[in-house]
């Protein structure tokens, strides 16, 4: 069992997950007002150049064996403009 996980959410939900990964290592960390890039996930339905903004970051602990799950929710809104969004506008 992998001992890390992140679930990507549809925009403007908490319910919806979008895109779901698994990892033996930590993910770096994310924050709110973080860009993704939502292009980069195949099957996802976003086209290359797509951005997403954290607005907001849940971790939950699974208690599982043979050691515990850290799974981060991230939870997001669409970008209209991502070239502006990547300069900070």
């Amino acid at each position: 069992m992998k001992r890390y996980a992140l679930e990507i959410y549809e925009p403007g939900t908490t319910q919806d997950v979008l895109v779901y990964f698994e990892s033996d290592t930590p993910f770096q960390a994310i924050s709110r007002g973080d860009l993704l890039g939502a292009g980069a996930w195949g099957g996802s339905g976003y086209n290359l150049g797509d951005m997403l903004r954290v607005v907001g970051i849940e971790h939950i602990v699974i208690e599982s064996s043979p050691a515990p799950m850290h799974k981060v929710c991230v939870f997001t809104e669409n970008v209209d403009d991502g070239r502006a969004a990547r300069r900070g506008q």
